[in-house]
């Protein structure tokens, strides 16, 4: 399977809220948030500034986002709206969304053969379930030979 496949949406399309720099949305995280400026990422989304020290830019979670996150996979809503994974993890905990949604099942069941894991970092990771050197670590785990 290509990269393509793996970030396919599949309930869109999604568009942006008409917005404009310097009014308000509401987020479904922050409450009523200032619109500080546009993400340019493949879909493109009216960020804000948190206030953490850092100042550092978050989506404003609200309108087709919400639909996203609540829908498809995470890997696919990360790509498409330009945020990490974690992000997006985050996203469905403060929305109450489970671990499974239609697009986490429909990439699990395309992946076929591939294992879908996560690595320290909530990334996902495609690894073959029977590859050589998964047989080889389990072999020597078995034998006693750790490390």
């Amino acid at each position: 399977m290509n990269e393509v496949d793996r970030v396919k949406l599949l309930h869109g399309p999604y568009r942006m809220p008409r917005c404009k720099v310097g009014r308000l949305l509401r987020c479904r995280m922050r409450g009523k948030v200032r619109v500080r400026s546009i993400s340019d990422a493949p879909i493109m989304w009216p960020f804000t500034r948190n206030y953490d020290g850092m100042g550092t830019a978050s989506l404003i979670l609200c309108g087709d986002l919400v639909r996203a996150v609540q829908r498809e996979s995470e890997i696919a809503v990360a790509h498409w709206w330009g945020v990490s994974q974690q992000t997006v993890w985050k996203w469905r905990v403060a929305l109450g969304v489970g671990a499974t949604t239609d697009g986490t099942s429909d990439v699990r069941s395309r992946w076929g053969a591939e294992m879908v894991e996560r690595d320290g970092e909530g990334n996902y990771l495609a690894r073959g379930r029977n590859s050589p050197e998964r047989a080889a670590k389990i072999a020597a785990v078995r034998r006693g030979n750790i490390g």
